[in-house]
């Protein structure tokens, strides 16, 4: 409801902000007690002292739990499944190799995987530990 009065009076709200009640009373949705707020802000607004010694308290019950889930087979068996998944999911992307200038497509999205092949990887790192590459940085 508290939307709906929102954006009556104010057309949508902005992609990713949050209506926010300012009094707290999620019953009071005149227009003078809402406001737009960052989803982090929006949290940070609701996450009293109380709410932060339960959801700490919460954690240290539910870490050991997890702990031992990931551990067992069925936990294992998930992830690996997972893995599987979002591996066979990526699109390949085009990058230039950092050594040889080659253009190579790869799967793999980190910023730090620079070489079509660990030959190029070594030959840069060779060429970085003798001096000869300064224009490169790693």
């Amino acid at each position: 409801m508290h939307r709906d009065v929102y954006e009556y009076y104010n057309g949508l709200p902005p992609k990713g902000m949050h209506v926010h009640h300012i009094d707290g009373d999620r019953l009071n949705n005149d227009i003078k007690n809402l406001e737009l707020k960052s989803p982090a802000d929006h949290l940070k607004a609701h996450m009293t002292q109380e709410r932060r010694n339960r959801a700490r308290l919460h954690m240290l019950n539910i870490s050991p739990l997890a702990k031992a889930w990931h551990k067992s087979k069925e936990g294992k068996e998930w992830h690996k499944e997972h893995g599987i998944k979002c591996w066979e999911n990526r699109e390949k992307k085009n990058k230039k190799c950092a050594h040889c200038k080659k253009i190579y497509q790869t799967t793999c999205y980190h910023p730090m995987a620079r070489f079509c092949h660990s030959n190029c990887k070594m030959k840069a790192r060779r060429r970085r530990l003798k001096g000869l590459a300064e224009d490169y940085i790693f």
